[in-house]
């Protein structure tokens, strides 16, 4: 889930390749199928907006029994609206109109996921969200980071995943990319999954099989990202992954 200018963009696919493993974090603007989603705790009306689809695992298997829970400030929060991946994945959660909110998608044995902040003006279908497991993230973080002589773990750090798309969705090398507080360490992935210093340069032929980049902070914190002239803002947590798109 990614907001955009009060609404999300078409279609997300980051991966970043490790050995034989391969982390995707996927938001796309495809049909979620028939299944049948769980219910939400409010009704749609004129001040609500609904988002639908489905989460799945990296075999791009529908996972049910997660949870999704629109958060306004703080996780936990009794205003915050929630709801469980039904059959196969599927999902429906309403959240307040413009309002600034953002998803934070969580079951055990998965990282917890968390989207940018933002305003919803309409409604939105057709979502669809890929989560790893921790080994899964651990392997990616490990490669990434492993040729800048650094080994940091996804449960000690708050993590961030930045990519560039142009307005096909095809993917923009070379793009400075910063971050306020600034990261604790910070890497631009190569086609092979390795990280190195400095911007990413071209997109890798066929297309790219990594993110763009990755960052890692000490604590929680709000933090603003900009890149390609755009500023957005998200939430970083603990042992957690946030993601967030940009379009040049």
């Amino acid at each position: 889930m990614q907001y955009t200018r009060n609404r999300y963009t078409q279609k997300k696919v980051i991966t970043v390749l490790a050995g034989m493993l391969m982390l995707a974090f996927a938001i796309s603007g495809c049909s979620s199928g028939g299944d049948t989603p769980a219910t939400t705790t409010t009704t749609p009306s004129s001040t609500t907006a609904t988002v639908s689809g489905t989460v799945q695992n990296l075999l791009d298997v529908g996972e049910s029994g997660v949870a999704l829970e629109a958060v306004y400030t703080t996780p936990g929060d009794a205003g915050n609206v929630t709801t469980t991946t039904g059959t196969n994945g599927a999902f429906s959660l309403t959240v307040e109109k413009n309002r600034n909110v953002y998803l934070h998608i969580s079951k055990s044995g998965f990282v917890n996921v968390n989207s940018e902040k933002g305003t919803l003006d309409a409604d939105q279908t057709g979502e669809e969200i890929q989560i790893p497991t921790p080994l899964e993230m651990q392997t990616a973080i490990t490669t990434a980071f492993e040729a800048l002589a650094q080994n940091p773990t996804l449960v000690n750090h708050a993590w961030l995943v930045v990519d560039i798309n142009d307005a096909n969705d095809n993917e923009v090398g070379n793009v400075g990319i910063s971050s306020v507080p600034a990261p604790a360490g910070e890497v631009y992935v190569n086609c092979d999954g390795t990280g190195s210093l400095g911007n990413a340069t071209i997109a890798c032929p066929g297309g790219r099989v990594s993110t763009m980049y990755i960052a890692y902070f000490n604590a929680s914190a709000d933090v603003s990202v900009t890149a390609v002239g755009d500023t957005k803002t998200a939430p970083v947590r603990m042992g957690e992954l946030t993601f967030l798109e940009f379009v040049q």
